[in-house]
């Protein structure tokens, strides 16, 4: 079968996607990724498969920024992007096509259905901030989106997600039950992350998060949580790794990074190629994003490798964590809880090695990528 992927940037298809690209090609299905040029795409192509430029950004994209050629609510990109995505479709004649992430699976079956592809799947990776309270102009794009996924829905065979809130959200928003699919995220690499939990001493670890600096991922939260932590528990270690986005309108400000920089309670470790290493250094990983999420891979990984897990009660990350048993669930933006939750770790490292062991378990029962790719290729009509 000849099928046609469409992230919006080659480096999500290779951080998110790799191994599914890599059953493809096994699995004997000329595959193509259709994405925008840049990081990334030698990777895919070691995969087998084949990379067709697309000319426009969709959202963040890695090396965008520097070229300010990021696109977060752009109609004319918009426009632009579908008649581009048409085009590869003609030219490779997919027999079906699978967007991905929530503005490519609003944009690409129009280009897809235009260019006559039997199948048309979408896969949207969490709803974020649309979901997330405002005022009118918030509720306005929200309604917006909204309506846009409904039309997207019709025009789709189904539209993947990847937890039950986000199903939910968009069943209760008028998209047809049957024509959503439920997968167990993206799927993690349970033996590549694969570690022994660290050995713990009463009050003192190694917190560690890992995402992009905007503010809906609890960048302030976290290094707020850090400062009242250190008040009590000075041999605790704080790391903050990930970039900024600075034409994102949620993007960190500078200040705050400049501050937290001078002093040193938070260690800001900046883009990093591999995170094992890190990630396996640390005690506890930290995720206290405030807006709803997919599935987070960074959360998976860090259960793969037996962290205990410190997140919020938001969509997507609270299906990783069962409360007190392999992490703590926390109320959104408030720092206070977020430092309450680290200090109990601290104070009970028995339990904290326990939560670690209990993280690794739950994830090779739900979120192994073999388990995931194999659901997806079922949902799909892809596997042998």
């Amino acid at each position: 079968m000849r099928v046609l992927l469409v992230p919006n940037t080659a480096a999500s298809m290779v951080w998110f996607r790799e191994p599914f690209l890599r059953a493809l090609t096994a699995l004997g299905h000329r595959t193509w990724v259709a994405a925008p040029d840049g990081w990334g795409v030698d990777r895919i192509l070691a995969t087998g498969a084949s990379f067709v430029p697309l000319f426009q950004h969709q959202g963040w994209a890695w090396g965008a920024a520097e070229k300010l050629d990021t696109s977060y609510a752009n109609p004319l990109k918009d426009l632009s992007l579908i008649r581009d995505a048409r085009r590869v479709c003609r030219v490779v004649r997919p027999d079906l096509v699978l967007s991905y992430t929530h503005k490519m699976s609003v944009l690409v079956p129009w280009a897809a259905r235009a260019a006559g592809v039997p199948r048309v799947h979408g896969m949207i990776t969490g709803l974020g901030q649309v979901n997330l309270a405002g005022g009118p102009k918030e509720l306005a794009v929200r309604a917006a989106f909204l309506a846009s996924v409904r039309v997207a829905a019709r025009m789709s065979d189904s539209l993947i997600l990847l937890n039950h809130d986000n199903q939910s959200d968009l069943v209760r928003a008028g998209v047809p039950a049957e024509r959503t699919f439920l997968l167990d995220g993206e799927g993690v690499d349970t033996e590549r992350y694969a570690a022994d939990p660290l050995p713990w001493a009463r009050g003192e670890a190694t917190f560690l998060m890992v995402a992009r600096l905007v503010r809906f991922k609890g960048v302030e939260a976290f290094i707020e949580a850090a400062r009242e932590v250190r008040r009590t528990h000075p041999r605790a270690r704080f790391l903050l790794a990930g970039t900024s986005d600075p034409l994102h309108p949620s993007s960190v400000p500078p200040d705050v990074l400049a501050r937290c920089a001078a002093e040193g309670t938070v260690e800001l470790l900046g883009h990093v190629d591999d995170i094992r290493p890190v990630l396996f250094g640390a005690h506890v990983f930290v995720l206290p994003s405030w807006e709803t999420e997919g599935l987070p891979m960074s959360i998976m990984e860090a259960m793969a490798a037996s962290r205990p897990i410190l997140t919020t009660a938001v969509a997507g990350n609270r299906e990783t964590v069962e409360d007190g048993v392999n992490g703590y669930l926390v109320p959104p933006q408030q720092p206070a809880a977020l430092a309450a939750a680290m200090r109990r770790l601290l104070d009970a490292p028995e339990r904290a090695e326990e939560m670690g062991r209990a993280s690794r378990a739950r994830c090779l029962a739900r979120f192994e990528q073999g388990r995931v790719n194999g659901a997806l290729l079922k949902h799909l009509g892809l596997s042998s």
